[in-house]
């Protein structure tokens, strides 16, 4: 079962592993999802229409609908989600959308709900950097500028600090910005750096430039500092490049 092989993934690590923040937090993630699919497989015992195989074809087949109502998100990407750019999503294709979010694991009930991290739906999904997932989010309402309630981390702050790089080219052609900073005043690329996600790291330079790379946290440092901590010389070089230092 997909539980079974969760907990044996998980077995084999030793306690250090757990003792990493991103990491446990990524494990974390993907029990919230087990428990989205969980519900939504609940709901399907539950009901009466569940039984028998032409009712789960029936199933199946509202959910093809579901998507056919979303041709603009599929194709296009999260970028034909953005009212500036003239393409608007109705509350028919939001429905779609929503729904199509349950049965992903996306989310349990809605946008709005929060776990045990402090993070809605829209955050959390950015640590797993399912493109569809985003899409389908995007399209349902969810709020780009939306952060976590202990860290301050948006769902693109999670993106670049696992290393989801089209997830982050995603995020930031939909409209969030590569200058929001968390709780401890940092900026995307802080997270990018520090864990060493070179590809990451170059796309937010690009966007960001030398204000980006110049950007200092709460304690004053700015993002080369990472790369000399951490040993990673290419994303140093690149950031060096880039400040023009």
């Amino acid at each position: 079962s997909e539980a079974g092989d969760w907990l044996q993934k998980y077995r084999s690590k030793g306690p250090e592993w757990f003792n990493s923040e991103w990491q446990y937090a990524g494990a974390t993630r993907e029990l919230m999802e087990l428990e989205g699919k969980a519900m939504c497989k609940f709901e399907q015992w539950v009901s009466p229409s569940s039984v028998g195989s032409e009712d789960t074809q029936k199933r199946l087949q509202a959910e093809s609908k579901a998507w056919a109502k979303l041709p603009s998100v599929v194709s296009w990407g999260p970028g034909s989600v953005c009212r500036g750019q003239g393409r608007v999503v109705g509350k028919e294709q939001m429905d779609a959308a929503l729904a199509l979010c349950k049965r992903r694991g996306a989310l349990i009930r809605s946008l709005d709900e929060v776990n045990e991290e402090g993070e809605c739906p829209m955050v959390a999904s950015g640590a797993k950097g399912d493109i569809t997932n985003l899409r389908l989010l995007l399209a349902s309402g969810g709020n780009l500028a939306a952060v976590s309630l202990s860290d301050g981390n948006s769902a693109l702050h999670w993106a670049c600090a696992m290393g989801h790089e089209e997830y982050a080219r995603g995020l930031v052609g939909a409209g969030a910005s590569v200058f929001a900073r968390n709780k401890e005043g940092k900026t995307c690329l802080h997270l990018a750096v520090e864990h060493g996600h070179f590809g990451v790291v170059c796309y937010l330079c690009e966007v960001g430039g030398r204000q980006l790379v110049m950007a200092r946290h709460r304690t004053g440092l700015t993002c080369v500092t990472g790369p000399c901590l951490n040993g990673h010389l290419t994303i140093l070089r690149k950031l060096v490049e880039v400040a023009g230092a």
